[in-house]
């Protein structure tokens, strides 16, 4: 059997060591059950906690990720389709109404 570090209580990015997961143990690989501060829990191989490309449950990577895509939040606000409406009939010309705005000079300003 191999010398095996302790890692309970350790705290690797937001995962916090929990126990050894008996149930993935291995003869090569060492798992860990991890609380993340999310309060979800996963098991992890020691290795990859130590090593820092294991952080969280996958919470983190989800974040990451929303926080790219969104550009503002704000599309379902009232003001916000306003303002589309407006820039819809001053600069496309398959609206219904861009004759009345975009196609009679009608732009909006820069500010």
């Amino acid at each position: 059997m191999q010398n095996i570090k302790n890692e309970i209580n350790n705290t690797y990015g937001r995962l916090t060591v929990l126990s050894i997961d008996e149930t993935k143990r291995g003869k090569s690989h060492i798992f860990w059950v991890c609380k993340c501060t999310c309060g979800s829990i996963t098991s992890v191989n020691g290795s990859r906690l130590r090593n820092k490309s294991t952080s969280s449950c996958g919470c983190l990577r989800i974040e990451k990720l929303r926080e790219a895509v969104q550009t503002h939040g704000k599309y379902k606000k009232r003001l916000y389709n306003i303002y589309n409406g407006i820039k819809n009939r001053c600069y496309n010309k398959n609206n219904p109404k861009y004759n009345l705005y975009g196609g009679n000079g009608i732009t909006m300003c820069s500010t």
